[in-house]
């Protein structure tokens, strides 16, 4: 007779199989375990308050200037006016965001996006009060430029690998906005 194997059928045998399955994890789930004494909290026990260290203001405009080269490459990326003004917003001054969007516009009727980002060297950061700063960098901008999104062919370069330039923040409601950049025609060390 197929099937039967000491007097057990097929059937049999899975149906005893799974029966020892079942005890096996029925036997497994009732263990405990172990219970250990926790060791006694000392009485006078409590959290430590931590204190972050706030940003020096040099190390915030630093992150402003950087930020704002990432928040520029996003707003190109986003292809949309609404979406580039909302980025741009809190990294360039309110009077800016409209000239910077007649530039993206260009860029996006000729169907091109950010490619690459720079690298920044920063030299110094110069405060001329407590509302304006000077950033001084031997920017790598040589890996940087714009992208066609229909051939993926890079189109144009943004710079050089050591350009010297000179951005300058303002402080306005209590956050570093870029307000404008010049490229000084010098060479720089980093």
């Amino acid at each position: 007779m197929r099937g039967v194997v000491d007097g057990v059928s097929g059937r049999g045998l899975w149906l005893r199989g799974l029966a020892a399955a079942v005890a096996l994890t029925a036997a497994a789930c009732g263990t405990a375990a172990p219970r250990v004494a926790l060791p006694k909290r000392p009485a006078g026990a409590e959290l430590t308050k931590v204190h972050l260290a706030r940003p020096t203001v040099r190390a915030q405009v630093i992150a402003a200037y950087e930020g704002y080269w990432l928040a520029t490459n996003r707003a190109i990326d986003s292809r949309s006016p609404a979406a580039a003004k909302a980025i741009l917003t809190g990294h360039v001054p309110e009077g800016a965001v409209s000239g910077l969007l007649k530039g993206l516009e260009v860029l996006w009727r000729r169907n091109e996006v950010g490619y690459g980002s720079p690298v920044f060297h920063i030299m110094t950061v110069t405060f001329t009060g407590t509302r304006s700063a000077a950033v001084h960098d031997c920017i790598d901008l040589s890996r940087t430029g714009f992208q066609d999104t229909r051939t993926g062919q890079v189109v144009g370069a943004i710079g050089q690998s050591h350009e010297f330039l000179i951005t300058t923040l303002v402080r306005e409601a209590g956050q570093w906005l870029v307000a404008g950049a010049i490229s000084v025609v010098r060479p720089c060390a980093h």
